[in-house]
């Protein structure tokens, strides 16, 4: 599966999201961990997104 192929970059989004959302439990201040915890959202979303967007060759 080459990293253009949806799931791969589905999974991607999701490694990132999880790394987001570790961060956020780490931190002790409320505004940054909730920017983090809407990033790790946000990329999440596009992980569902990923896995609907068509493969397109090049």
């Amino acid at each position: 599966m080459s990293s253009d192929e949806p799931q791969s970059r589905a999974e991607h989004y999701r490694d990132i999201a999880d790394s987001l959302g570790r961060l956020a439990g780490q931190t002790r201040h409320s505004e940054i961990r909730q920017e983090l915890l809407d990033l790790a959202e946000r990329f999440e979303r596009m992980a569902q997104h990923a896995e609907k967007w068509p493969s397109i060759e090049r």
